[in-house]
C-alpha cells in the first residue's frame, strides 16, 4: 500500500494537519485510485454518522425540480446492450474503516461495466444549475439502470472545485436526500463516478460543492440535477 493510499483513512476522519491535508487534496487531483478510496471510505463514515444528520430544507426536492424545469429540456438517450467535523466519531468508526480499507484492498470489481451492459441502461443529461451556467463541462450525464438499482455520472471539462471541497452527489426521493458519493474530477475535467446508494425511476440525482470529505446532509447549492 502506498503512501497517499495509508493517508485515505486519515483524511476522511479530518485527521490530518492542514500542510499534510493540502498536499494530499492536490494528490487527490491527479489519482483516480485513491478518490475512489477516498469516495469509498467516506459513505462508511456518513452511514456511521447519520444519527448526526442534518434536518434538509423541506424544500429542497421543489427547488431541485424547479431548477431542472427552468432549464431546456434535456434527452433521454437508449443505449445500446458545513462540515460536522468526524473526530466526533467513535473508535467503532476508525474499526470500520480499517475493514473497509482491508476489504479494498483484496476485492475492488467495477460494477460500472455491468451497468453499462445492463439491457434498460440509458443516458440522461444532467440540466447544468446557475453556478455553471457560464461555463458549462463538456459532458454532464447519468448513465441510469431501473434493472440493476445502480446509477453513474460522467463528467468531461468539469472544473475542479474549491480548494478544500469535493463534489457530492446525493439522490433525492420522497424522504431525506441520501449521500451517494463525493468526487474530484482528474486533470482533464474527467469524472466517473458510481453512485453509492440504490437508485429509482422517479428519484433526482443532484450534485453539489461540500466540504473535503462529504456532509451527511446537502449544504452547498445545487450544480447539476437529473430525474432518473
Amino acid at each position: 500500500m502506498s503512501e497517499f493510499e495509508d493517508l485515505a483513512a486519515p483524511y476522511v476522519l479530518g485527521a490530518l494537519e492542514p500542510e499534510e491535508r493540502s498536499r494530499y487534496e492536490a494528490h487527490l487531483l491527479e489519482c483516480t485510485e485513491c478518490t475512489a478510496l477516498v469516495n469509498d471510505l467516506t459513505q462508511g463514515v456518513i452511514a456511521l454518522d447519520q444519527a448526526l444528520a442534518v434536518e434538509p430544507p423541506s424544500d429542497l426536492r421543489g427547488r431541485v425540480l424547479g431548477g431542472i424545469g427552468s432549464v431546456t429540456d434535456t434527452p433521454v438517450v437508449e443505449l445500446a446492450p458545513r462540515r460536522r467535523p468526524l473526530w466526533r466519531l467513535t473508535w467503532v468508526a476508525a474499526a470500520v474503516l480499517v475493514v473497509l480499507l482491508g476489504g479494498l484492498t483484496l476485492f475492488n470489481p467495477n460494477p460500472l461495466d455491468e451497468l453499462m451492459a445492463a439491457a434498460d441502461a440509458r443516458t440522461v443529461e444532467l440540466a447544468v444549475h446557475d453556478a455553471f451556467a457560464a461555463a458549462p463541462p463538456e459532458q454532464a450525464q447519468v448513465v441510469f439502470s431501473a434493472s440493476e438499482e445502480a446509477a453513474a455520472v460522467e463528467f468531461s471539462g468539469l472544473a475542479s472545485p474549491e480548494e478544500g471541497s469535493t463534489y457530492q452527489l446525493w439522490l433525492i426521493g420522497e424522504g431525506e436526500p441520501l449521500p451517494a458519493g463525493v468526487f474530484v474530477p482528474d486533470e482533464a475535467g474527467e469524472a466517473t463516478v458510481l453512485l453509492q446508494a440504490e437508485a429509482r425511476s422517479g428519484q433526482l440525482v443532484a450534485i453539489t460543492q461540500e466540504p473535503a470529505g462529504g456532509l451527511p446532509a446537502p449544504s452547498g447549492e445545487v450544480l447539476f440535477s437529473a430525474e432518473l
